[in-house]
């Protein structure tokens, strides 16, 4: 019996147009009346879902989010963080020390802000904040909040070159996310979408084998490989879909409203 449903955003509960579908709405508020939680799993900031989960009815603390690809695991009403893993001003300092020589940005994401000490932010920062409908802010002088992830942004051809050189050295340390060509997502270490559903499976007292993932990008891959039943998108890549338990439709024929009224079939 699935107890636990684990839902990306864009690309899943979203369509290509980064609208949230009737079918999807109504799927979720259906499922959740039997009493199946709803977990919003995603790279966003809360800043960037907290409209989606009033309008999904999930708006209490008694149901649970991942945001920033797991760098926390907050509460939907109250915001608090129940499982935490940041990163800090150092962390920025260092990676901003990698940058000299390359035409790129960090553009910095807490739980609710996004922050680019650029006076003038590039291209793919402001492309991110106008998908998220969140501005852009300077840090001031004593910014010292908990940091969900840092993104090295910029064209993609820049991005590659920064990756080919700093990938190996990088990944000793941080989790490292190229979900999107113009941004290359560092992390803490022990973040992730499958390692926070396991975490907060934990918390909540809910079996493995009792969760069910949907997702379509690079970030979900570890959350479909860990949940007890693991659903692709059919507008996924081929790498998401071979990680997946089942195939289903793309995210403009409601693939996620499909898979949820169709749960019983996948058991």
């Amino acid at each position: 019996m699935i107890k636990l449903i684990a839902i990306d955003v864009d690309g899943t509960l979203l369509d290509s147009n980064r609208r949230l579908p009737y079918e999807n709405i109504k799927a979720i508020k259906e499922i959740n009346k039997d009493k199946v939680k709803v977990v919003i799993a995603t790279g966003r900031p809360y800043s960037g879902i907290e409209a989606f989960l009033r309008k999904l009815d999930l708006f209490s603390d008694d149901q649970y989010c991942i945001t920033n690809t797991g760098a926390f695991v907050m509460k939907n009403e109250s915001k608090e963080s129940i499982i935490t893993n940041n990163l800090n001003i150092k962390d920025y300092k260092y990676l901003e020390s990698l940058l000299k020589g390359y035409d790129l940005q960090l553009t910095i994401y807490t739980s609710n802000e996004i922050y680019n000490y650029s006076a003038k932010p590039n291209a793919a920062s402001l492309y991110d904040s106008k998908i998220l409908l969140m501005k852009i802010k300077i840090p001031n002088k004593n910014f010292n909040s908990p940091i969900g992830r840092i993104n090295v942004m910029g064209k993609k051809a820049e991005i590659d070159k920064f990756q080919n050189k700093y990938y190996k050295i990088l990944s000793e340390n941080y989790y490292l996310m190229r979900n999107e060509t113009f941004s290359l997502e560092i992390l803490n270490k022990n973040c992730g979408k499958g390692k926070a559903l396991k975490k907060l499976c934990e918390y909540i007292g809910i079996k493995r084998n009792e969760t069910m993932a949907i997702g379509d990008k690079e970030n979900d891959i570890e959350m479909l490989s860990f949940a007890g039943i693991g659903i692709a998108m059919g507008n996924a890549s081929q790498r998401v879909k071979e990680s997946a338990n089942f195939i289903t439709k793309n995210n403009d024929n409601y693939g996620l409203a499909f898979s949820i009224k169709n749960m019983k079939n996948f058991l």
